[in-house]
């Protein structure tokens, strides 16, 4: 997120820190995670750092407006045999994925920073939110799958949005069915 974005956001966040050294990053699109870790040759997350005192619920996500298409708003249900437990229904989800929160954020993370596309390798739940969220901001989905992948999971994803499997140097499709393209 470039500080024009998190600038124009009213987002709470104050600093980004490593979850693997601490160290503190200002807030910013770190796309390889932990520079100081990347650095050293090792990969690790970044997560959000908030003030102490109290912000307001619209302040804890980095972006104000997140596509909405009904995500999170799922059942809670009693387990009968645990008092007390409550269990969320996650297929109640848009696209009856559990990722539908997670590709919300993703997306709207491209959308902000200026990306054309988003790319995601799926064998199901994951490529289908992806493309989802992706189609309700108006950006391209690519979703790269395996050949082995059932049709069952692979049409209904081809339907939601353009999906298609990237192609090698020499113009070959990385699967062998046959999937929607860009127009």
């Amino acid at each position: 997120m470039t500080d024009a974005v998190r600038q124009s956001t009213g987002t709470a966040v104050t600093i980004l820190e490593c979850i693997r050294c601490g160290a503190q990053h200002p807030v910013g699109d770190y796309s390889l995670g932990c520079p100081s870790c990347a650095a050293a040759g090792h990969g690790s997350n970044l997560f959000c750092r908030y003030p102490a005192e109290a912000v307001r619920q619209d302040q804890l996500l980095p972006y104000p407006v997140v596509p909405d298409l009904g995500q999170g708003r799922t059942p809670l249900f009693p387990l009968p045999w645990l008092d007390g437990v409550l269990v969320k229904n996650e297929a109640a989800n848009p696209t009856g994925s559990h990722k539908d929160r997670f590709a919300a954020m993703a997306v709207t993370h491209a959308k902000a920073s200026g990306y054309e596309r988003v790319v995601v390798g799926s064998s199901g739940n994951a490529g289908l939110a992806t493309a989802a969220f992706a189609a309700a901001v108006g950006l391209r989905a690519v979703v790269a799958d395996f050949t082995w992948l059932p049709e069952s999971l692979a049409a209904p994803r081809s339907a939601v949005a353009p999906c298609w499997p990237p192609t090698t140097s020499s113009g070959d499709a990385t699967s062998s069915r046959p999937a929607t393209g860009p127009s």
